[in-house]
């Protein structure tokens, strides 16, 4: 059994593929598909994970068995989705299982 390490962090990270021009901070829409990823890392362990070549907090996942958790994604996401006039769906991320042990304990995904 692998052990894993929680980093708790707080984030001012960007939902995947938004971009809020200076001059207009809020956007008429967004046809982007809205990737919501509470965790960096996962705890499920799969071999064939693509995950685990991604760069940024993933190469720590992968090489140290650490999953960072965003302490304040749930507000930020909150805040940046309120910034919108019209978005597109949002779902959970697939580079990091939402629905993984420390879910039960830090309601993220529930939360977002």
């Amino acid at each position: 059994m692998v052990m894993y390490n929680y980093i708790f962090r707080t984030t001012k990270k960007q939902l995947h593929g938004w971009y809020v021009p200076e001059d207009n901070p809020r956007r008429e829409c967004t046809a982007e598909r809205l990737l919501i990823n509470p965790y960096n890392g996962c705890s499920v362990g799969c071999f064939y994970c693509y995950a685990r070549a991604l760069p940024g907090n993933f190469e720590e996942f992968h090489k140290e068995n650490k999953i960072f958790v965003f302490n304040n994604f749930p507000e930020v996401v909150e805040e940046q989705i309120s910034s919108l006039l019209v978005a597109s769906c949002g779902y959970l991320s697939p580079v990091t299982d939402p629905f993984q042990e420390i879910e039960k304990k830090e309601r993220k995904k529930k939360k977002c």
